[in-house]
């Protein structure tokens, strides 16, 4: 009969002590410690770091450094590329090659690391690239997502996924950030969840007095990313429940789709000379 596997350390000392014969006794301790030390190691966990527009991502690597010092993380910095305001603000066009090329970059990472928990960081545009592979692609799963200086619509619907991450996701948003306003403004397709949150179950916002990229540093990442991707702890910020809410101008200029505008003005001016 098998004899069962200790099930404490002073236990499995007891049974090694048991070996009369040194060489048996050797084996058995290279044998147990191998499988103990396996049985309580920590499972790795890989970090996708994915950048925003218009940058080369210095932050990426910046970042990667710390991450790898921790033993069970490993970063893998992902991108697609130097992706200019002008591509930017143009619906769809330019956007498919992007999301395609690194759709085909996660499915490949978690193809090769399987049963690997893979967890992702994603800034600005990144995060309307993740969110559209997450929508788009079932096959595709992530143990915790980090969004910041996020462009994704508020009405995003992260119910539909929310089978496929582990929840909730993080939502860092930065108070002075008026990207995410101006996308939403001045183009298609993009939302302000960067600026005011998505204020829904599946995630967590949490407000920061930041800019659009101030969140790219190695004492936010170690203050606020690295509890949550260690152990799913969300560290809580003081600026959430110490903000003030934006004033009338503030939310008008936020608010207002200014290419309706300009385009309503351009039609009105157009039929005024029409009927002139």
């Amino acid at each position: 009969m098998r004899a069962e596997r200790p099930a404490t350390l002073r236990e499995l000392q007891l049974q090694i002590s048991s070996f009369d014969d040194p060489k048996e006794r050797a084996i058995a301790e290279d044998a147990f410690f191998n499988s103990y030390a396996s049985s309580i190691a920590p499972k790795k966990q890989i970090i996708v770091l994915l950048h925003g527009m218009n940058t080369n991502a210095e932050w990426q690597e910046a970042l990667a450094e710390p991450i790898r010092n921790e033993t069970n993380l490993e970063p893998l910095v992902v991108g697609y590329g130097n992706f200019h305001p002008i591509k930017f603000f143009i619906p769809l066009i330019y956007r498919i090659g992007r999301i395609q090329r690194v759709r085909r970059d996660l499915l490949g990472i978690q193809e090769r690391n399987p049963g690997t928990q893979i967890s992702i960081v994603a800034h600005s545009f990144g995060t309307y690239v993740l969110t559209n592979i997450l929508r788009t692609t079932p096959e595709l799963k992530f143990h915790r997502v980090i969004l910041c200086g996020s462009i994704v619509c508020t009405d995003y619907d992260w119910t539909a996924v929310a089978n496929r991450i582990s929840i909730p996701v993080v939502n860092d948003i930065g108070r002075h950030d008026v990207w995410p306003s101006m996308a939403k403004s001045w183009s298609w397709g993009y939302g302000d969840s960067g600026a005011v949150g998505f204020k829904h179950s599946v995630v967590r916002d949490r407000h920061f007095k930041y800019h659009h990229s101030d969140f790219m540093t190695v004492d936010h990442m170690r203050n606020y990313w690295l509890p949550y991707l260690i152990d799913g702890r969300i560290a809580s910020s003081s600026f959430t429940s110490q903000r003030t809410p934006m004033k009338f101008i503030e939310r008008t200029i936020r608010g207002v789709s200014w290419r309706h505008v300009i385009i309503l003005g351009a039609t009105a001016v157009g039929l005024l000379k029409l009927l002139a």
